[in-house]
């Protein structure tokens, strides 16, 4: 029953070869659908592949935003420390002129307080 249909028709050389050619065209049609379907997502990769370059970029200029930022609050940092101890330095001059004064008005109340007889 070698090289013989259902029918009992004798396959030929012609006949296998229209079948390998039909199943030829098939197969190409599949690879074929199967191309443009990778295209499409390559396509879609490509967008995201921008898309996340995008980001990329966005995330590096806020780091450097950020350390532009951590920069200037360090100054500032800096700058308020050195306010505190300017602001400890008048106090103290505050103080010494109180008391300067608090020294001579004592004594000048009592030069007052001798003349006046109190």
């Amino acid at each position: 029953m070698r090289g013989k249909t259902k029918n009992k028709k004798e396959l030929t050389l012609n006949d296998l070869a229209g079948s390998i050619s039909d199943l030829a065209g098939a197969v190409k049609i599949g690879f074929d659908g199967v191309d443009k379907r990778f295209d499409g997502v390559e396509s879609r990769l490509d967008g995201v592949e921008s898309r996340l370059d995008g980001v990329e970029d966005r995330l590096a200029k806020n780091e450097d935003g950020l350390h532009d930022l951590r920069k200037q609050v360090g100054n500032l940092s800096s700058e308020v420390n050195k306010l505190k101890v300017g602001q400890e330095e008048l106090k103290d001059i505050i103080s010494g002129v109180y008391h300067v004064e608090i020294r001579d008005l004592k004594s000048r109340v009592e030069v007052l307080e001798k003349k006046a007889g109190i």
